[in-house]
C-alpha cells in the first residue's frame, strides 16, 4: 500500500517537471531571471508592455513595474468626433485622464526612469495632473515631461499651474521639461537641488524665475524657448552650469555667473548679454532678427564674451544691404 502511494506521489512529481520542461521549451523566456525579463519590459513601449501582461501572470506582475511610463495622444486618436468635435474633445480627455489613472493604480510604485504626459490638458484639469506628478516623485523618478502643447493659444489662467509644492520634499528628480504650463515658483523653492536638466517652453513665468534656477545648484543644462519674463538674471554662482540655449524668448537682458559654461546659444533680438566669470565659454551661436545692424556683432558681443573661440552668427543685414552675412 505505502510502495503505490509513493509510486504514485513520484507519478505525479515527474508528470509536472515534464510540464514545465514543456512549458519552458514553448517560452524559453521564463527561465531568464527576473531583472533581466525587467529590462526586456522597460526597452518596450508602455502599450506593448500592456499587451504582453495578457500572456500570462508573470508578465502581468512585470508590466506594473515598467520604468518609463509614457502617456500620449496616440492612446485616444481612434476616437471618432461628433459634430463640431466639442464632445469629442471631452471624450477624449476623459478617455486619456482615465487610461493614466488606470495604469497608475496598478503600477507598484517603484523607481521610474520617465514619467511623461503629452496630451492637451489645462488648468481644469489640475486635480489629475498634480496626483500624476505627486506619484512620478513619490516612485523616485529621474525625469518628468509634461507636453500640454495646446491647439489654441492659450492665457496663464487657462494654463495648467505647475505643481511645485509637490517636489518639496527630498526627491530624486534630475530632467523636467515643461511645454504650455503656468510657473508660479515659490521664493523659498529648493525642490530641485538634483536637477541637472531644465527645459522651459512656452511657459507663462508669474515670477522671478532667476530664484528657481539659482537654487538649481547641480544645474547643467537649460534650454529657455518661447518665454516672455523680462529680464533672465541668475543670483550667485552656477558652477555646473554648461550649456545655455534662449531661443524667441522676449528678454529684456541676460545676466549671469557661469564658471563652467561651455556653450551658448541665443535666437532673437539683440540685447545686453553680461556673463560674468564665464572662461570656459569657447562656443556661441547667435541668430539675430529681424534686421539688424552688423555692429552690434563687433561691438556688444565682442564685449560680452571676451574668451571665445568659435562664433558662429546668422544676422540678416539692412535692406540697404543686399546679402546676409554668416
Amino acid at each position: 500500500m505505502v510502495a503505490n502511494q509513493r509510486k504514485r506521489c513520484l507519478y505525479k512529481s515527474s508528470l509536472r517537471a515534464a510540464t514545465r520542461r514543456k512549458k519552458s521549451r514553448k517560452n524559453p523566456l521564463h527561465d531568464l531571471p527576473e531583472e533581466i525579463l525587467q529590462i526586456i519590459i522597460s526597452r518596450l513601449t508602455l502599450k506593448d508592455a500592456a499587451r504582453m501582461s495578457t500572456l500570462s501572470r508573470m508578465w502581468k506582475t512585470l508590466w506594473n513595474s515598467h520604468s518609463n511610463l509614457s502617456f500620449d495622444a496616440a492612446m485616444v486618436t481612434h476616437s471618432h468626433s461628433n459634430g463640431d468635435g466639442l464632445e469629442s474633445r471631452s471624450s477624449q480627455e476623459k478617455k486619456f485622464i482615465d487610461i493614466v489613472n488606470t495604469v497608475l493604480r496598478n503600477h507598484d510604485g517603484t523607481y521610474l526612469d520617465q514619467f511623461k504626459v503629452a496630451f492637451e490638458l489645462r488648468a481644469k484639469h489640475a486635480c489629475s495632473l498634480d496626483s500624476w506628478i505627486g506619484f512620478a516623485v513619490s516612485s523616485k523618478a529621474s525625469e518628468i515631461v509634461l507636453d500640454l502643447d495646446p491647439r489654441s493659444p492659450r492665457t496663464a489662467e487657462d494654463a495648467y499651474d505647475f505643481a511645485f509644492h509637490l517636489f518639496q520634499s527630498e526627491n530624486g528628480i534630475q530632467s523636467v521639461w515643461v511645454h504650455c504650463v503656468s510657473l508660479k515658483p515659490p521664493r523659498d523653492f529648493y525642490g530641485f537641488t538634483k536637477l541637472t536638466k531644465f527645459a522651459i517652453s512656452s511657459a507663462h513665468i508669474m515670477e522671478d524665475i532667476g530664484n528657481l534656477l539659482s537654487n538649481c545648484c547641480a544645474l547643467r543644462w537649460l534650454h529657455i524657448i518661447c518665454c516672455n519674463f523680462g529680464k533672465l538674471k541668475l543670483h550667485g554662482t552656477f558652477y555646473r552650469l554648461q550649456h545655455l540655449c534662449v531661443i524667441y524668448s522676449e528678454l529684456q537682458a541676460i545676466e549671469l555667473h557661469a564658471i563652467g559654461l561651455v556653450t551658448f546659444k541665443y535666437v532673437g533680438q539683440p540685447l545686453p548679454i553680461v556673463f560674468y566669470r564665464s572662461p570656459k565659454l569657447k562656443m556661441a551661436d547667435i541668430k539675430l532678427c529681424p534686421y539688424y545692424h552688423f555692429g552690434y556683432v563687433c561691438s556688444e558681443l565682442s564685449t560680452a564674451l571676451p574668451c571665445l573661440e568659435e562664433l558662429y552668427v546668422d544676422v540678416w543685414l539692412k535692406p540697404e544691404v543686399c546679402h546676409s552675412t554668416r
